[in-house]
């Protein structure tokens, strides 16, 4: 009876000490993920993205690690860049867990709270939302697995009091 409460214990213990570092984690390594996310997508995009503050949770969105961006705000591509494609209280990205160890990253969710997302079109046809980096072997690397750091397969996605807009003059 005594080896059976013990060995209870050291799971117990061990348990807890495995959901205090996942407690933790986000408090401990705020700043780096937070610059390592500027830096990622200002190399990937074409127009500015800010944001004012970023927390990470895996409670928030469990099973899922999320990254939430407060005061988030995405401007549209030229011509349109006066304009914000993606504005947001805050929006959340679900990673899945397995993919944070194994590689490349998976962003499998979205979540968008109390936002405006701008789509637009021009007399042309150039959209507001074309703000990726493009270049002459894109295609050459959208056909490797092994090409970036991340993946992006959202298969859930939630607008939480947000604001959606479509205009395209083409469309009379």
């Amino acid at each position: 009876m005594k080896k059976v409460a013990k060995i209870a214990g050291i799971t117990l213990a061990v348990a807890l000490i495995i959901f205090i570092l996942l407690i933790l984690t986000p408090f401990l390594f705020r700043e780096k993920f937070a610059q390592l996310v500027k830096q990622t997508a200002n190399k990937a995009i074409t127009t500015e993205l800010n944001f004012s503050e970023m927390d990470l949770s895996f409670l928030r969105h469990f099973p899922h690690f999320t990254v939430t961006l407060k005061d988030f705000s995405l401007i549209s591509s030229v011509p349109f860049q006066t304009d914000t494609l993606i504005g947001a209280r805050e929006i959340s990205f679900g990673v899945n867990l397995l993919s944070l160890v194994r590689g490349p990253v998976e962003i499998t969710r979205l979540y968008i709270n109390q936002g405006k997302i701008l789509i637009q079109y021009n007399e042309n046809g150039t959209s507001s939302f074309e703000i990726y980096h493009t270049s002459s072997d894109t295609t050459e690397k959208a056909d490797t697995a092994s090409s970036g750091n991340a993946a992006i397969k959202i298969g859930h996605i939630d607008l939480i009091r947000t604001d959606f807009t479509y205009s395209d003059p083409s469309i009379p």
